[in-house]
Parts: structure tokens; C-alpha cells; sequence
């Protein structure tokens, strides 16, 4: 297929400016102290235009998009993005490679090395002691700045990846994490298995389907996989082979309002440098303002595994 011209717009851009796209105006939230990976030029951008990767499809009992009885899958109602139209995307690869989809492993490797935190979430969750590669990070430090301090901040993500089908339930799926005060708040709002964390073991055709949207052409990992619905390529504007829901990510700052808190964004490979993953985060959606959930997304923050 010919990827069309006019897709998502991305301009990659210093860290700063990368937070200061996070942020909401209105969120009662000061920051400082940014950091980020030095290759944060190559693996974050800012993007534009994310309504040209489409909307989701309805589901079936199992997970599985609907059709009509002309064949044609059925777009929700009223129409859901596929992702946030708006904001940031950090990748173990390049951002862009997020726009249409045109490979079945998609890879790009650049120099970097791990993160320890990333790391410590591989430890949980496998035990495997694999090493982590291409971490993309962005980190900054903040407040909360209201005289009503509400001690809960929040941001809405998505979370897409290569990785799917093949590397479900093994220990070499790439990582991501959402670390405030060294806690990841990357969590579903409930879970139907023993953890709450998004990740690809956890979030997949098998576990917590219904915040997984399938898009593998099902090329390779059937003997891998033998039990994945071979749906095929669903979603042709992405190149993610399964991706989540758009999520709330929630978190408890300090109680003390004076004190600086520290939130880490980050993604990064897993025991090799191939297949990459993107995390995308809705512009402005940084707040410490008490927000209302959309009907899928729990109002109440979970914490722990």
C-alpha cells in the first residue's frame, strides 16, 4: 500500500518544549528542572493531526472488530480517535513510524542504553533479568499549585507496539512506564488478571482485551501465538500491531504541596534493539485539577500492583 500524504505531522523539538506541550494552562501546575535522553530529538516529537490515523471500530463478545452485512467494519458511536489528536509521542524507535502502516517490524536503533527504572518494571514483571535498550525519556519536576490542593495529577495516554502478537506472555516485549516519586502509575483502572500495569503482557488479545485494539497482519508469529485471532490488518493508517485504549494515568503527589515532585516518562526495548514501541500522551492533559473520567476510564486512581 501507498502510505497517503497527508497523515500526522510531527516536529521534533527541544525537551522543554516538549513538557511545556504536556502541560495543561489551566492544571495548576508549576515545573521545573527538565531533563531528558540525549537523543530526545530522535525518539520524542510533538505531533499534530493524530484524527488522520482514524477511529475505532466496534467490538464483539471477543474482543474482535464488527462487521455489516456488507463487510465493512462499524465505527463506534459517537466516533472514537484512535489516538489523542494532539500532544507528544515517545518511541524505543522513531516517532513517525507510528504514521501508516507498511512493515510488520518496524525497527530502528539508535546508541542509548537502559534506565533503571524501566529496568526495576522488567524485574517485576519477568524476573528475566533482561537488559533494557533505546530508552526514550523525559522527566521534569512539579507542584501543584491551588489553594484547594487536590493531591492527584493525572494525563491521558495511549500505548502501541510491535512487539504484538508474537511476544505476548514472553520476556522480551518492550517496556514503558509512567514514574512519579519512583512509582509507576501506568495502571488500568481494573484488571481481570492478578496486576493492574499496562504493559504487553498484561494488555493483549488474551488479558484486559477490552483495552486492547488488535491490527497484526498475521504474518510470522502463528507458531508463536497459535491461539491470537488472525483479524489482519484492521487499522492500515498504524503501524502498531496492538495498541490500548487512551487511558488516564493517575497519581498521588506529596501531600505536602510545597514539596517538588518527580514524574518520568519513558519506553524503552527489551532484551534486543529490534520492534518498536511508541507512547503517546494528549496535549495539555497534564493537571492537577480533579477531572471526570470518560464512561470507560475509572474516576478512581489504583495504586499498586
Amino acid at each position: 500500500m501507498t502510505p497517503p500524504t497527508d497523515l500526522m505531522q510531527f516536529q521534533s523539538t527541544t525537551a522543554s518544549e516538549l513538557v511545556s506541550n504536556l502541560i495543561s494552562s489551566t492544571g495548576d501546575v508549576e515545573i521545573r528542572d527538565i531533563a531528558s535522553s540525549s537523543h530526545i530529538t530522535q525518539c520524542a516529537a510533538v505531533y499534530t493531526q493524530g484524527y488522520k490515523l482514524g477511529y475505532l471500530y466496534k467490538k464483539g463478545p471477543n474482543n474482535e472488530p464488527l462487521k455489516d452485512g456488507s463487510g465493512k467494519y462499524i465505527p463506534t458511536d459517537p466516533p472514537v480517535p484512535l489516538i489523542p489528536d494532539q500532544g507528544i509521542i515517545l518511541s524505543s524507535g522513531k516517532p513517525a513510524d507510528l504514521n501508516w502502516n507498511n512493515k510488520d517490524d518496524m525497527t530502528t536503533s539508535f546508541t542509548a542504553g537502559g534506565d533503571a527504572d524501566l529496568k526495576r518494571t522488567v524485574d517485576e514483571s519477568n524476573g528475566n533479568n533482561n537488559a533494557v535498550f533505546d530508552a526514550c525519556v523525559l522527566q521534569f519536576q512539579f507542584r501543584c499549585t491551588s489553594d484547594a490542593y487536590v493531591p492527584v495529577a493525572s494525563f491521558r495516554y495511549s500505548f502501541g507496539s510491535e512487539e504484538y502478537y508474537e511476544y505476548v506472555d514472553s520476556a522480551f516485549n518492550d517496556v514503558f512506564g509512567f514514574y512519579l516519586n519512583g512509582e509507576n502509575i501506568a495502571r488500568l483502572p481494573s484488571t481481570d488478571t492478578s496486576s493492574n500495569i499496562v504493559s504487553i503482557n498484561n494488555v493483549n488479545y488474551k488479558d484486559n482485551k477490552r483495552y486492547f485494539h488488535g491490527n497484526d497482519p498475521g504474518n510470522g508469529w502463528e507458531e508463536d501465538a497459535p491461539d491470537a485471532p488472525d483479524m489482519g490488518i484492521v487499522y492500515p493508517a498504524i503501524e502498531a500491531d496492538g495498541f490500548t485504549d487512551t487511558l488516564i494515568a493517575f497519581g498521588a503527589p506529596y501531600s505536602n504541596s510545597s514539596m517538588w515532585n518527580t514524574i518520568k516518562l519513558a519506553v524503552g526495548d527489551v532484551g534486543d534493539r529490534l520492534l518498536d514501541s511508541w507512547v503517546v500522551l494528549e496535549k495539555a492533559s497534564f493537571t492537577c485539577v480533579e477531572r471526570t473520567a470518560s464512561p470507560t476510564i475509572s474516576s478512581s486512581p489504583t495504586f499498586g500492583e
